[in-house]
């Protein structure tokens, strides 16, 4: 998506509404992203952080996208959000992180922990609902 707003080239807008719409399609009903959504059944990992980065994708997608299609696109952001703040995030101020559930890599030995560009693209995602994003790309 960064590609197509420095450059305007249709192509690289053509390829990240045909990621987001496989990443809309494979979203759990939870809202809540796993690690991989090829991954074994047992044992199931989250990643939070993936789905701060797809919000964040999503939205700027939609900033681009006719009126039928931003719908879809802000809705899942707005579904994957949701599900993150209801359920995966720790506002106590003692804490470092706010995302729970983080994970790397399905094949590493821990799973489901904070990771510092989660938190940054969860709050990315937030700044962007309100039209008061941080460009630094």
């Amino acid at each position: 998506m960064i590609s197509y707003r420095h450059t305007g080239k249709q192509e690289y807008l053509d390829a990240a509404k045909r990621v987001a719409h496989y990443f809309i399609s494979n979203i759990p009903e939870n809202g809540l992203i796993p690690i991989d959504f090829r991954m074994p059944k047992e044992p199931y990992y989250e990643d939070s952080t993936a789905a701060a980065i797809a919000a964040c994708g999503l939205i700027e997608i939609a900033r681009f996208a006719d009126d039928l299609q931003r719908l879809l696109y802000l809705g899942a952001a707005l579904r994957l959000l949701h599900a993150l703040s209801a359920s995966r995030c720790d506002w106590d101020p003692e804490r470092d992180g706010i995302l729970e559930k983080c994970s790397s890599s399905y094949a590493e030995e821990t799973h489901e922990y904070n990771i510092i560009y989660g938190d940054y693209y969860f709050l990315e995602a937030l700044l962007k609902l309100i039209d008061n994003d941080l460009w630094v790309w």
